[in-house]
């Protein structure tokens, strides 16, 4: 299943700094993504709208997250699009994609 992102651009929105470095780290373990690219704007920047809209895949961290940056994000990619932990930290963000695969398939 996790050989789905080999290749993949995984986006990531949260404001907890490493969190991209860490998340890339285990997913590393686990299948060959592209890139792993994080976001912490605060408001709705072009880079933010940007990332939501080339990412494969895009997390959104909405435990640690301002309004109008995730406003942004639904502006541009649907809610139903986004991979919602479900969780704070790491382990959740790891465990949304593979919820999201599990259900997608």
């Amino acid at each position: 299943m996790w050989r789905r992102l080999d290749g993949s651009l995984i986006g990531l929105y949260t404001l907890l700094p490493r969190a991209a470095e860490l998340l890339r780290k285990r997913l590393l373990r686990l299948c060959e993504p592209s890139a792993v690219e994080a976001n912490a704007d605060t408001v709705a920047t072009a880079a933010l709208q940007s990332l939501a809209s080339r990412a494969d895949y895009l997390i959104v961290d909405t435990w640690h997250a301002a309004h109008v940056a995730t406003a942004a994000n639904d502006a541009v990619r649907p809610r139903n699009l986004q991979v919602m932990p479900r969780g704070r930290g790491i382990t959740a963000f790891l465990q949304a994609p593979e919820q999201h695969l599990v259900t997608s398939s």
